[in-house]
């Protein structure tokens, strides 16, 4: 090349430049042994485990700047001359592996030299990359590792690409350099060094934040004028800032091994894919080769369906912190939430899941009038379940927990989460004998108690102290149901009552709960969250002064509510008890359900069915009380909760605010516990009078797949939180579509429809949601580009 001069560092910690110098002089001494003496010290004090020794011998290392000339400074501001060259750099590699991969590189024509590194463990790769655009460097870097990782065998550190990246001296008697290397030979349609960056002045030009003028696609992989594919909206706020995609079919046989394509699942694994497919940053016109890819890999769907579910996972994917930085700077627009789509689109238990439940929980799901309601009343029977298998314990981090749990069914007003009702009533058999046995032994007690007065005037009479021993112990007033408005008191007479049973709390208002801890009697918050985790609670009575300490409280909850409701119970993740909550979200089926029979022959009752159940579920009750029940988990069991959970776990530290992992860590609590349910009703439907029971692998199956889509509510629900603050927002109309469709002209095209919206201060993401829902509601038509009004809305 023309321009071959590379820049010498004298320290990696020098900010200028103190010599130049040719690639080949620079492999000659790294050859001859000129660092030799430093580099042995290094290695040898690195094997002697003396790392900070070894530092300090790495730092008075010179180092070189493949890129060109950087003696004013090691920025690419300062960068002139450059060479093209960019090095590559692979570590910790095996000695098999390192010697293998040096004879594989040497054979390549583009590769200008190698050598081991300074550490003994990795080599450095000089490739001829080409005078690349700034702009593209970076891709262009990316897909030359990806070449090489493809002949060593071993990937490459991507920390390295910074355009004016230092790389150490070291020494290598064998390091190899190229007589005449090629400059990297890239693909057609995907040249890097055939970007032409952006003219004048507008940094709207710029393709890193404009890509959306229609255009060959071809542009679009070479870094010309956007590209951007018909279902994906444009966004002044989107982040352009794309990675090639490599190889297609590698990266969708990757993803469907992790996330099984089959029936129940396929729309959520499309979702998955679009934002998967949006947080990588794969560029718009490579979205596009992956639709195509997918359906021609998987099948089974309609082409439709894969670009209708794919376009909605690409377009709602949260692409971090970055996602709305412009070249001006940060900005504070963010995109605005839609909600509607969020909550329709809220994933929904597997399919297959129903027909493996036990026969109980079948019997009961069939009241349920759509998959939604089906989903929370499930969730609901869980719960209740939870609190009717009485003495079943696991030991989950070195701690015995009950199956007790808190569900929580959000969704707006007439949605139909109230069928989560019906399950309070599987508990009802049983509290019905719990006051029986109550009213029978107050009757004991109360004779009993006349026969101690007797005594005592017998005693007063003979002048005799009274016999002690027959003075009775007032009886403990059991109960299994509790309502949700009681005070803090009672509540903890009822959880020390119950003992090792526990108690269960329905209802289908949430704000009844929150009314109850909001009062002068309640303010029982703290204990709710403590109960949780079986943590001792107690008080001491101001009346008779005997103080009450549940060690070991239990305790379910089944509530049903809105989203404000929701608020108003628990404004933050920082409270504990929005990380305590099972959640299942989503909007009702739109339109009218018929509320008829399902046939003349097919007349189910809700009420009467889960009264019916109800004799099961106290038989059941019966039987786990005179069999307590240790449930156990195999070891594949716990590998597969340590990778799910561990997954989860790194994916929701990614992202900012508090109380993320503890929605996660919770979750992962919550799978034993409805485990726990599962292998509780099995014993007793097998009649097993044993204590220790293992957990089926399909009951373990069906839990993670239940938990899997509770943690996505959860994660959901939780932007809707306000923090501290719980200001409500000011009043605006009603009708907002509608009176912007009364302003708008008989016919008009799409953007005269933006133009006009963004004359009432409508933003354009909410414009475009309304032409959505104008288009569905059949209040105006397209045809060929043009919008025409079809029916007056008077």
């Amino acid at each position: 090349m023309e321009n071959n001069l590379m820049t010498v560092f004298t320290r990696i910690f020098h900010t200028q430049g103190d010599s130049l110098v040719e690639l080949s002089a620079w492999i000659e001494n790294v050859r001859n042994g000129q660092w030799k003496n430093e580099v042995e010290n290094y290695r040898r004090l690195m094997a002697e485990g003396k790392k900070q020794e070894a530092a300090s011998v790495k730092e008075q290392l010179p180092a070189l700047v493949p890129a060109g000339n950087c003696l004013r400074g090691r920025y690419p501001k300062c960068l002139t001359n450059r060479t093209g060259y960019a090095m590559f750099d692979m570590d910790k590699m095996p000695p098999d592996v390192l010697r293998n991969a040096f004879a594989r590189l040497k054979e390549v024509p583009w590769v200008a030299a190698c050598h081991v590194t300074v550490s003994g463990t990795g080599l450095r790769i000089f490739v001829c990359i080409g005078v690349v655009h700034p702009d593209v460097y970076r891709r262009a870097y990316e897909i030359v590792a990806h070449a090489l990782e493809q002949v060593a065998g071993h990937p490459c550190d991507m920390q390295c690409k910074d355009l004016c990246r230092l790389t150490l001296a070291s020494y290598d008697p064998e390091a190899y350099l190229a007589p005449e290397p090629l400059t990297f030979p890239y693909e057609e349609g995907n040249n890097p060094l055939l970007y032409q960056p952006a003219t004048g002045t507008d940094s709207s030009e710029d393709y890193r934040f404009n890509g959306r003028t229609a255009g060959n696609p071809a542009d679009y992989a070479s870094g010309n004028a956007g590209f951007r594919p018909f279902g994906i909206p444009e966004d002044p706020n989107d982040d352009c800032r794309y990675v090639p995609l490599r190889d297609p079919e590698a990266f969708l046989a990757n993803f469907f091994r992790k996330n099984k394509f089959q029936e129940g699942q396929r729309h959520n694994v499309l979702l998955r894919l679009g934002r998967n497919i949006r947080w990588r940053r794969f560029n718009p016109y490579d979205f596009e080769r992956l639709k195509h890819s997918a359906f021609r890999m998987m099948g089974q769907l309609p082409y439709s369906e894969y670009c209708s579910a794919m376009d909605w996972g690409y377009n709602h994917a949260d692409l971090g912190p970055w996602v709305h930085m412009d070249p001006n700077g940060p900005s504070t627009v963010r995109k605005e939430s839609d909600e509607d789509d969020l909550m329709s689109h809220a994933p929904l238990f597997p399919e297959w899941i129903y027909d493996k439940l036990p026969p109980l929980i079948r019997r009961g799901i069939i009241a349920a009038r759509s998959g939604r309601q089906r989903d929370m009343l499930l969730m609901s029977i869980l719960t209740n379940l939870s609190g009717c298998v009485p003495l079943v314990r696991t030991l989950y981090a070195h701690r015995l927990y009950s199956p007790h749990f808190f569900f929580a069914a959000v969704a707006p007003a007439g949605s139909g989460k109230g069928v989560v009702a019906l399950s309070a009533l599987l508990g009802s058999k049983i509290h019905r004998e719990m006051e029986e046995n109550n009213r029978r032994e107050r009757k004991e007690y109360e004779q009993k108690m006349l026969e101690w007065e007797a005594e005592q005037k017998r005693a007063f009479r003979e002048k005799r102290k009274p016999d002690i021993s027959l003075k009775p112990e007032e009886p403990r007033w059991h109960v299994l149901n509790v309502p949700p408005n009681t005070s803090k008191s009672q509540l903890m007479t009822d959880l020390y009552n119950s003992g090792e049973i526990g108690i269960i709390c329905n209802t289908t208002e949430i704000d009844s709960f929150t009314a109850a801890l909001g009062t002068d009697y309640g303010k029982h918050a703290s204990e709710l969250r403590m109960i949780y985790h079986h943590e001792a609670v107690g008080q001491n009575y101001k009346i008779d002064g005997h103080p009450i300490l549940i060690q070991r409280p239990r305790m379910a909850i089944c509530m049903a509510g809105t989203l404000q409701q929701l608020v108003n119970f628990v404004s933050s993740k920082e409270d504990g008890m929005y990380s305590r909550l099972a959640l299942l979200t989503g909007k009702g089926e739109s339109g009218w359900i018929s509320a008829a029979p399902d046939s003349d022959d097919e007349w189910i009752d809700g009420d009467e069915l889960f009264e019916n159940l109800a004799d099961d579920v106290l038989q059941a009750y019966h039987f786990l009380l005179n069999s307590p029940t240790s449930v156990h988990f195999t070891r594949e069991q716990w590998k597969i909760h340590n990778k799910l959970f561990g997954h989860m776990m790194q994916n929701v530290s990614l992202e900012d605010g508090e109380g993320n992992e503890a929605i996660v860590g919770r979750h992962g609590l919550l799978t034993m516990r409805i485990a726990m349910v599962l292998t509780a009703l099995r014993k007793w439907e097998a009649g097993w009078n044993m204590k220790d029971v293992t957990c089926s692998d399909e009951d373990f199956s069906i839990t993670i797949e239940l938990v899997k889509v509770l943690l996505e509510h959860s994660l959901s629900l939780s932007t809707i939180l306000p923090g501290t603050e719980r200001k409500r927002s000011q009043m605006t109309c009603f009708h907002r579509v509608l009176e912007c469709y009364k302003k708008l002209p008989e016919s008009f095209t799409y953007m005269e429809y933006l133009t006009a919206t963004a004359a009432m201060d409508i933003s354009r993401s909410t414009a475009k949601r309304w032409l959505k829902k104008m288009l569905k509601q059949n209040l105006v038509a397209y045809d060929n580009g043009i919008y025409r009004k079809v029916h007056s809305t008077e």
